[in-house]
């Protein structure tokens, strides 16, 4: 398998592209997979084919309050214009994302197979593409689901995998965030102290009965899961987590970066230069540096790693929104480890696709992603055995963080696990 490679040398104040990046899978872009063997199933947010564009699951909220009304809606692109039969479903899984033993029929008010409400083709674009809908029918139970996506004529032929969690309120969640304990974490990390009130349910051994997972910006990758309690108090049924170790602390990053994309007529902010060409259209973002020694990037308004979907350009429709090959760059020397470019763009994940190459003519990281039109926050993430993860960006307590907290509950004698608290909040509520 080849991959892009594009490199981009300063002339002046703009950057010219040196080597145009050519794109090769195991199939060209654009072509269905003719395959009918069945995949290895990942309990994950996973594209098993390399022209699964742009994914979009309720509104791209993950987390659900069961009580609320209406299907669930699953908008994404596929970049081809044949079209194909495909069919959704639900699988449950327990707080740890493994396969639960639960019958669907416990789980799901109807049968366990979504056909497309409606799809339709691209217009105008470069890159063509069909755009599918889908609605599915809200569970009956709280839980994690994996939404697989596969073809109807074989449902092990996955195309891709999304996480959702659907969630009720049983049990009462206070939480707050504060400079960590320990001292060498002080200017850098974040720590989370949380009670949990369980009075509505009977929990006779509650370290059992009750697993916890708390993440950062939406990231399954680096959440802290079931963190065992430092306080329990049967009699008032209550648990409290109060660390001095660093259990629950998070790195606070800094703002993250961003690159708006929602125009290709023009160069958006951090955007170095648009080339329409006939073959595609290729984006250069402007060249980045390392933030490590500096300060908190206060000023900058971030959408915590999120992609915001959007098209700015007059009278176009999300119909019209074109992809483009874009190019980031980051000036830096080079580190003893791999450097990833991330975001929920692709959903926190570290591949080969986002990992990062080095120019040692031009002493710079690079790599190559095929995005859709809109904006998007990202960030650079270090591997090292003697670097910080947060190397390239820095990291400050007072820095801007979403968190949620999800609290599973198995109840004695079943084999699943229900969500049976959520709550959210933001650090500057409390920095």
């Amino acid at each position: 398998m080849n991959k892009i490679v594009t490199k981009l040398r300063r002339h002046g104040s703009s950057f010219t592209p040196v080597a145009i990046l050519l794109v090769t899978a195991c199939m060209p872009l654009g072509t269905p997979s003719t395959s009918t063997s069945s995949k290895k199933i990942y309990y994950e947010d996973k594209n098993y084919e390399t022209y699964v564009g742009n994914v979009i699951v309720n509104y791209t909220q993950p987390f659900i309050d069961l009580s609320e009304k209406g299907p669930i809606k699953l908008e994404f692109d596929l970049l081809t214009n044949t079209f194909e039969n495909l069919q959704a479903r639900y699988i449950y899984c327990n707080f740890d994302w493994t396969p639960a033993r639960i019958p669907e029929m416990q789980y799901l008010p109807s049968f366990n197979r979504f056909d497309h409400k409606s799809f339709d083709y691209s217009i105008n674009t470069k890159t063509k593409y069909i755009q599918y809908f889908f609605e599915l029918s809200r569970p009956i139970l709280t839980g994690n689901y994996l939404i697989v996506l596969a073809r109807r004529d074989n449902p092990e032929d996955i195309l891709f995998t999304r996480r959702v969690v659907f969630y009720s309120k049983s049990v009462s969640i206070a939480a707050k965030l504060r400079v960590p304990s320990q001292v060498n974490q002080r200017n850098t990390h974040q720590q989370l102290d949380m009670e949990m009130w369980y009075t509505k349910l009977d929990a006779p051994n509650p370290q059992q009965n009750f697993k916890t997972v708390v993440m950062q910006n939406k990231n399954w990758h680096s959440a802290l899961v079931d963190v065992k309690p430092s306080i329990m108090e049967p009699g008032s049924k209550k648990m409290e987590w109060r660390y001095f170790q660093g259990e629950t602390t998070f790195p606070g990053w800094n703002q993250f970066r961003f690159l708006d994309m929602r125009t290709l007529n023009y160069r958006g902010f951090n955007v170095a230069k648009v080339e329409n060409k006939e073959t595609g259209v290729q984006v250069a973002q402007g060249m980045d540096k390392s933030f490590g020694n500096d300060s908190y990037r206060q000023l900058i308004k971030d959408n915590n790693g999120r992609m915001i979907p959007g098209n700015s350009d007059p009278g176009e429709s999300w119909l019209e929104s074109d992809y483009a090959l874009v190019q980031f760059s980051l000036k830096s020397e080079r580190v003893n480890g791999n450097i990833w470019l991330t975001g929920r763009y692709n959903d926190w994940l570290k591949t080969n696709a986002n990992l990062m190459e080095y120019d040692e003519e031009n002493q710079l990281y690079y790599v190559t992603l095929r995005l859709k039109q809109g904006y998007y926050d990202y960030r650079y993430e270090v591997e090292s055995t003697d670097l910080p993860v947060f190397e390239m960006e820095g990291s400050h307590y007072m820095a801007e963080n979403e968190y949620d907290i999800l609290v599973y509950y198995r109840a004695q004698g079943r084999f699943y696990d229900e969500v049976v608290g959520f709550t959210s909040l933001n650090s500057l509520e409390f920095f």
